[in-house]
């Protein structure tokens, strides 16, 4: 399940579901790691990632 700017929510092969984000820093690809879901849902999700990418209010 993927969602924009890069987060997606990966699904390990013991059933762990991940929310991950893909971003580029000096010509690299990089991962930021959220928490699994449930636990942590997309929208709270989306939330830290507009705090990490700076958006103000967030």
């Amino acid at each position: 399940m993927a969602d924009a700017d890069g987060l997606y929510l990966a699904v390990q092969t013991n059933g762990t579901k991940l929310w991950r984000m893909n971003y580029r820093y000096l010509d690299r690809q990089k991962t930021l790691y959220f928490g699994a879901w449930p636990e942590v849902g997309r929208h709270q999700t989306r939330v830290i990632v507009l705090g990490a990418c700076g958006v103000p209010g967030a």
